[in-house]
């Protein structure tokens, strides 16, 4: 089973974590691969980490990472641990090529049921991976291991491929009754089909 999350939006890495999360829960086998992502303390890698999931970074490291991780400060959205378009670097190069050979190696070994290769549509888009090599991958990957390919601007080829699920999410703003006394808000969410939970979460902080 092949899954796509994709689109302008905010949301892509969020719903395959929550689906990650759901099918550990159910003890599914799971691995995270980040294409292009270093080191962050988001609470979906500290969930994961509670649940066993396992996550591989092969992006650039926070600089404020070990203070963030002690509590002492929160992500300062500065961006160096993202890799643009303009400035990749041999490094970049080589993780990438780990996190490649770290997914194929990780269908070979048949342990997990469940693969997310978070980002590799940036890792396609800037030509650091070949579409025709992961159009030819996935055509081997067995049909009982679920795979979920994330990031912006999937390729049309890709899209055209055999998926079980597509989700594309693009800048809409939803419009929505809140639960807040406060009555009706008109809530900025990127993307027409935001978690529920995320839309409570919103509400119940309009509360205080």
């Amino acid at each position: 089973m092949i899954q796509v999350y994709t689109g302008d939006g905010k949301g892509k890495t969020t719903a395959a974590f929550g689906l990650a999360m759901r099918a550990a829960g159910h003890g599914y086998r799971v691995r995270i691969i980040q294409f292009l992502k270093g080191s962050t303390y988001s609470g979906e890698l500290v969930a994961a980490e509670k649940l066993g999931i396992e996550v591989f970074q092969f992006g650039r490291t926070c600089p404020h990472a070990a203070v963030i991780k002690s509590g002492f400060m929160k992500c300062q959205k500065c961006g160096q641990c993202l890799v643009g378009f303009n400035d990749i670097n041999d490094w970049d190069r080589q993780k990438v090529g780990m996190a490649w050979k770290l997914a194929q190696d990780t269908v070979i070994a048949g342990k997990h049921d469940i693969l997310v290769l978070d980002e590799i549509m940036e890792a396609l888009n800037i030509k650091l991976i070949a579409l025709t090599d992961l159009l030819a991958w996935l055509r081997l990957v067995p049909k009982k291991m679920e795979i979920i390919l994330t990031g912006r601007n999937a390729p049309p080829n890709l899209l055209k491929q055999p998926i079980s699920f597509r989700s594309e999410e693009d800048k809409a703003y939803l419009r929505y009754r809140c639960c807040s006394p406060k009555g009706n808000r008109i809530l900025k969410a990127a993307g027409r089909s935001r978690p529920l939970a995320l839309r409570l979460f919103f509400c119940i902080s309009l509360r205080a």
